[in-house]
């Protein structure tokens, strides 16, 4: 019976530790994916990236709540990276759904946490928000914006060498074009000097008989 109660209360002690858990910095996986979008984001221009974060917000919440002016304004605000305003309203998005509150008082919930210094794992711990799902939709959204990055940079890239290509072939051919003319103007020349000769020689013939 002893041990049986030793391993109940082992048990109760284990599941009480593991309920509360430390988070910080170097173990909450949603700081992580904050620095994987801020070193995605750190190449590519603010619009760019704002406005592809508002089309995965968007598309996330199924609404129109999200543009690129309203997150810039949230990251100059807040003085945040672009990996933590997306997680930011991610979690608040999470919150809304929860408590079944609006977008505008679930940010404002998330923000005041959040300058209280929690941290992301924490605030959605203190909400009792799944985890797993937050790290998984933060993940999908900084691979997009990776993603959108490096085919802005392949585009132009691509653009830039076309532009020099098409310069060569052209001026050849306007070289081409050039040298055919002078060709052109020296066969005219010689037939009629040819011309002229056969002329003079006819009128002489004419003048000898």
């Amino acid at each position: 019976m002893k041990r049986v109660s030793w391993v109940g209360i082992g048990l109760v002690t284990l599941a009480a530790w593991t309920g509360s858990p430390a988070w910080g910095v170097d173990n909450d996986p949603l700081e992580k994916s904050a620095a994987s979008v801020n070193a995605s984001a750190a190449s590519a221009g603010s619009q760019q990236v704002a406005a592809r974060l508002a089309s995965e917000l968007n598309a996330s919440c199924k609404c129109s709540a999200y543009t690129a002016a309203k997150l810039t304004t949230q990251r100059t605000q807040n003085d945040w990276g672009w990996g933590e305003v997306l997680i930011a309203n991610e979690l608040a998005q999470a919150l809304s759904l929860k408590l079944g509150i609006s977008l505008t008082k679930a940010t404002a919930m998330v923000t005041q946490d959040r300058q209280q210094d929690m941290g992301w794992g924490q605030i959605a711990h203190a909400n009792g928000l799944n985890l797993g799902r937050l790290v998984s939709g933060v993940e999908r959204s900084a691979n997009a914006v990776g993603a959108a990055n490096k085919t802005a940079q392949g585009n132009a890239g691509n653009s830039s060498s076309g532009g020099t290509s098409s310069g060569g072939p052209g001026a050849s051919h306007s070289s081409g074009s050039a040298g055919g003319g002078g060709q052109g103007g020296g066969s005219q020349g010689k037939g009629a000097e040819g011309h002229s000769g056969g002329n003079g020689g006819g009128a002489g013939g004419g003048k000898g008989h």
